[in-house]
């Protein structure tokens, strides 16, 4: 398999690789002398995939009732990533009646749900919007949202996990840091109550171990 993924590379086959790749490390059991390579190689992948994707303008590609459409399937997450950045630097106005739709659809994926609250609050939109997730409803008030990445909570925990990891363990922590705010990005923008930093440090650390 992995003698296969390569030729495919070197083929220039990048998108054959990159969805036998994503096929196989579905598998409840990967070999360990091939899970490196594989993820490793996926992620080379999936970054290359990204910016092929982001050296093309999606307005003039596609016209605004299929963005408006893509947005709300769900269906192709690294297009929906690829519009909301370039959406962050047009009138979103123009986008507003799906984005807030989007905001309540239970099962939307709760991280580009975030990047949508951030782009609200960057561009002004200073009102409540209503947010849904899988358990709860709740009103944002975009006015006073703090960005994902400055929650106190992301901060806090990232301390306790350095109190854990080895200062060799570059590596380690990494995963921990990518691990924590993925968590975060998971919740947000409910809180992250202080009495629950301590399990939340211990669960990733150990996430970081064992993957």
């Amino acid at each position: 398999l992995c003698l296969h993924i390569a030729i495919l590379i070197e083929l220039n086959k990048d998108e054959e690789a990159y969805d036998l790749l994503e096929e196989e490390l579905q598998m409840t059991y990967i070999p360990s002398q091939y899970e490196n390579y594989l993820n490793e190689t996926y992620e080379m992948l999936y970054r290359k995939t990204l910016q092929n994707k982001k050296q093309y303008n999606v307005f003039d590609t596609y016209n605004d009732q299929e963005l408006k459409d893509i947005l709300i399937s769900k269906v192709d997450k690294n297009l929906i990533l690829i519009v909301l950045d370039q959406l962050s630097k047009r009138n979103i106005r123009l986008y507003l009646k799906e984005l807030k739709y989007i905001l309540t659809i239970k099962d939307y994926p709760n991280d580009l749900k975030a990047i949508i609250l951030e782009l609200l609050a960057d561009q002004g939109i200073m009102e409540e919007v209503k947010f849904v997730n899988e358990d709860q409803e709740i009103d944002v008030d975009l006015t006073t949202l703090t960005p994902l990445m400055e929650q106190i909570s992301l901060e806090e925990i990232l301390k306790l996990i350095e109190e854990k990891v080895d200062d060799k363990d570059v590596s380690i922590f990494n995963a921990c840091q990518d691990l924590t705010v993925a968590y975060h990005a998971s919740v947000y923008p409910l809180p992250i109550e202080e009495d629950e930093y301590a399990l939340i440090a211990a669960s990733i650390y150990y996430a970081a171990l064992t993957n």
